[in-house]
């Protein structure tokens, strides 16, 4: 039982799973994790759905909103099921760029022990695909270990040194940060090697965690505003779950919205709006 939309000629499905039956491949952030609790507990409804790849049941987007449920105790979650296979749904990635002092990043730079010697930014072409890179004003360093899932667990190491370390670290799409670093907009970066859609899966099935904002998923378009009751999702019946789902939806309508600044945030990919009748 589920509602399938069908816009842009590219469909997903609305319904509601159990939650334990999802799977996630990025760890969460406990403070974000806490507000978003809280939240959920003031207003008694959960706004959007999560991304879930209708063949593997991998979360996509949506980690926080998995955790939260599952510490409220709740046994179903909202999902919009894709397609993952389809060519349409992209995996991005967020790179980091590190603000603060220069002459503090360097010495940080010259005092951390496992970094080989930097690289000239003229071959930064040939490794920005094959490893995580530091990037500075005037070359790179290179991450390399022994696989994927390791050189983004080193990544979360550096990154939570450095912030420990008085810097700050933001979270950018990757077309964007190498502009804000030649543009004097941040001192560092921080990259990420593109990670492919098998990856996502395999290492969300073995339970190994990427650290957060690891992935960037863009969709043409994804439901938002949903506004799902926490009472169905407390109930312990899936199928009587998913009748009041369906009842409830029925009083909401959906619209497109094209890409750009939405509510004070910015959105790469179309919005299906829903709102009450």
């Amino acid at each position: 039982m589920e509602l399938r939309i069908s816009e842009l000629g590219f469909e997903v499905s609305l319904t509601i799973l159990p939650v334990n039956d999802l799977y996630i491949h990025e760890e969460t952030i406990p403070s974000s994790l806490r507000l978003l609790i809280a939240d959920l507990s003031r207003v008694g409804h959960l706004k959007d759905p999560v991304i879930v790849d209708e063949n593997s049941n991998v979360v996509l987007d949506g980690m926080h909103r998995v955790a939260a449920v599952k510490a409220l105790n709740l046994n179903f979650i909202p999902v919009c099921l894709v397609d993952y296979n389809d060519p349409r749904v992209k995996v991005h990635a967020w790179w980091r760029i590190i603000q603060g002092s220069e002459d503090k990043f360097k010495f940080f730079l010259e005092a951390l022990p496992f970094l080989s010697n930097p690289l000239p930014k003229e071959k930064l072409n040939d490794y920005i695909n094959a490893y995580p890179l530091l990037v500075f004003s005037n070359g790179f360093y290179v991450f390399k270990s022994r696989d994927l899932f390791e050189s983004f667990s080193l990544v979360k190491n550096i990154e939570s040194h450095m912030s420990s370390s008085g810097f700050k670290v933001n979270y950018i799409p990757e077309f964007e940060a190498m502009d804000a670093l030649n543009s004097g907009r941040c001192i560092g970066v921080i990259s990420f090697p593109p990670i492919s859609k098998r990856d996502v899966v395999m290492l969300a099935k073995s339970g190994r965690l990427l650290p957060h904002k690891s992935t960037r998923h863009v969709l043409p378009y994804r439901p938002v505003n949903l506004k799902v009751p926490l009472k169905i999702l407390k109930m312990h019946d899936l199928c009587e779950a998913r009748i009041l789902f369906m009842e409830f939806l029925k009083d909401r309508r959906g619209k497109l919205i094209p890409p750009g600044i939405f509510k004070g945030r910015r959105y790469e990919e179309y919005l299906y709006f829903f709102e009450e009748v």
